[in-house]
Order: C-alpha cells, then structure tokens, then sequence
C-alpha cells in the first residue's frame, strides 16, 4: 500500500513538472484518494477475478479480427450513408459460462470485454446463467465455433 501511494505521488509530481508544496500536498492526496478507492472497490465487488492468459491463437484471433472488423464496419457505412439501409441483427453466440469460481468470473469478463472491443460487435447481455451471449453485430457474420474462448 505504501509503495502504491509513493508510486502514485511521484507520477503525479513527474506529470506536473515542477515540485513545491502545493503540488506534493495534491499528489499525496490524490495519490492516498486513490488507493482508498481502489481498496473500496475490492470490498465491494461481488466476485474476486483470477486472470489467467486465454490461450495464443485467441489474442491472435482477436487481433486478426479486429483489423478484418474494421474494415468490414467501414464498409457497411459507406453504404449506409449511398444509401443502402444499414441494420444489425442480434445473434446467439454459444458461450460455456463455466463455474462460479474466480477463474471462470475472470474468463467471462475477457470473453465480454474481447467481444465487445472488436468494432462490428457488442454483448448485450451478461448474465452467468446464459448458455449463449446476445451479441449485436452491425454485418452478420458466423458465430465462433469455440465455447470456451468465442472470440
């Protein structure tokens, strides 16, 4: 906790770029705001994560899609705006939620976050119980064939 504050502080004062009373006071108060509401927020959250990474060919398959995406999304734009009616459709896409263990809670936040991020896309809805995600998609596309890593 100290560290984090002195870490803060010192961002702070690096950012500011000049040191003097008024600006050490700030960055001590900012920095100790904060860690406390880093420290209310780990009280108050529902379910604790544990982040493990998703495996190598999801980020690649993530990265690779997003540039795909973006172009599929410009393109349907400029069609948008010629003229030709633009309308999305809501899509199940199957989604293992797994358990309601810290790993699980972890991979579900990535999975909504990965899906989301691309520009062609967004969920809907997270609830846990879901053995699919609504997923928003501006240009219909497949669903993905894995379960566990849908991204």
């Amino acid at each position: 906790m100290l560290l984090r504050v002195v870490g803060l502080a010192l961002l702070y004062l690096i950012f500011v770029g000049q040191l003097g009373w008024q600006e050490g006071a700030a960055a001590l108060i900012g920095a100790l705001l904060c860690c406390a509401f880093s420290l209310a927020q780990r009280r108050a959250a529902p379910q604790p994560f544990h982040f493990t990474p998703p495996p190598l060919r999801t980020v690649v398959s993530l990265l690779g899609a997003l540039g795909r995406e973006t172009g599929t999304v410009g393109l349907a734009l400029l069609r948008a705006v010629t003229g030709a009616p633009a309308g999305g459709q809501v899509t199940p896409q199957p989604f293992e939620p797994g358990g309601p263990d810290a790993r699980d809670a972890a991979r579900r936040a990535l999975v909504i976050l990965g899906l989301s991020l691309a520009p062609n896309g967004f969920v809907l809805d997270d609830t846990e119980a879901q053995e699919a995600l609504p997923l928003h998609r501006l240009v219909p596309q497949p669903v993905a064939p894995d379960r566990r890593w849908p991204l």
